[in-house]
């Protein structure tokens, strides 16, 4: 970790333009011995960052398909895809899903999908 000079384990992931090519690194530095209550999240700041720009991109935790939910973090989309046992994809940030609606989108990769939208708090729709 740059910032604190520190080592710690991280989880990693590649954010796709909507075509699917990578355009960014996104990473959650972890400490894997802890479980409290920030998630195991590596004491230090900032816990997560990019590498590349993240706007308008998703990380993608399966292929596109017909029913596909969209989450705001790595953990909520993991969890409501084990919830519901569908597809999902992972929108890196709440203002980066707001900002950028038409550039963040399945619809190239699968035709009129249906969408479950879920933030920190999942509320699917």
């Amino acid at each position: 970790h740059k910032e604190s000079g520190t080592y710690w384990s991280a989880l990693v992931a590649k954010v796709s333009d909507p075509d699917g090519r990578i355009q960014a690194v996104h990473r959650t530095w972890i400490d894997g011995h802890v479980l409290s209550a920030s998630f195991g999240k590596a004491p230090v700041e900032p816990a997560k960052a990019s590498l590349g720009l993240v706007s308008g991109g998703a990380i993608r935790l399966s292929a596109a398909a017909e029913e596909l939910i969209l989450a705001e973090g790595i953990e909520t989309t993991w969890s409501a895809m084990q919830l519901y046992e569908l597809p999902g994809w992972c929108g890196v940030s709440a203002s980066n899903m707001l900002s950028s609606p038409g550039e963040f989108s399945p619809n190239r990769a699968a035709e009129k999908p249906t969408l479950r939208y879920g933030g920190d708090a999942l509320s699917v729709v």
